[in-house]
């Protein structure tokens, strides 16, 4: 269902890291810790089923159920999909930190890490597409920075991690192309805007440079 990719986050910050893990036989890495309770499961009969695991919690209006259910049902419809089941799961940065670490031998938090499942939910025969584990602080701090609703940009995780799910891969130019034109194609059918690339830091100045100011 997906590929290993090395990328940088799709908030566009400085960590660059490999963050879809192979597909698994197991069940999906993010439940490794006890799952609470799903909240703001939309009802949904056709539509994918989207549970979400909130251990980062989540202030009110910080995450729109509705908005994020429509935009990764139009990421999948483009794949010729539909219904599905996805685990979303939001930690804080210190958590984000150690399934970095632990899975992807990364030392740094990153916005959205992908984990594959592909196995049949034997409650409700849906297809487990896997898990999306998303840090809510980087998220919180994105947002402010770039001048957008919280719930904007953790459906903007969302669909980044659905896509890679799906398949697509952003370390080749032409593919990282690719996969921001359809990104920014399904956000803005549910009436996100987002930039057609990440914007990027400016490099950091050297020792030596700052000297000669």
């Amino acid at each position: 269902m997906t590929r290993s990719a090395a990328r940088p986050s799709s908030s566009g910050s400085r960590s660059t890291a490999k963050t879809t893990a192979p597909r698994r036989a197991t069940p999906p890495v993010v439940a490794t810790k006890t799952r609470k309770p799903a909240t703001n499961r939309v009802p949904r009969r056709r539509g994918c089923l989207i549970d979400l695991v909130d251990d980062a919690q989540l202030i009110a209006g910080e995450w729109d159920a509705r908005l994020v259910a429509a935009a990764v049902d139009a990421a999948l419809a483009a794949d010729g999909m539909h219904g599905g089941q996805l685990v979303v799961r939001l930690v804080d940065a210190g958590e984000s930190r150690r399934l970095h670490r632990t899975h992807f031998r990364q030392a740094s938090a990153t916005d959205v890490m992908t984990f594959p499942d592909g196995t049949d939910d034997p409650e409700t025969g849906r297809l487990r597409l896997g898990d999306l584990a998303i840090c809510l602080d980087i998220a919180r701090l994105e947002a402010a920075r770039r001048n957008r609703p919280t719930a904007h940009e953790l459906a903007l995780y969302v669909v980044h991690g659905v896509l890679h799910l799906l398949g697509h891969d952003d370390v080749d130019p032409r593919d990282r192309a690719a996969m921001w034109a359809e990104q920014h194609r399904v956000l803005a059918e549910v009436g996100i805007a987002v930039e057609a690339e990440p914007a990027q830091e400016p490099p950091k100045k050297s020792k030596a440079q700052k000297k000669s100011r």
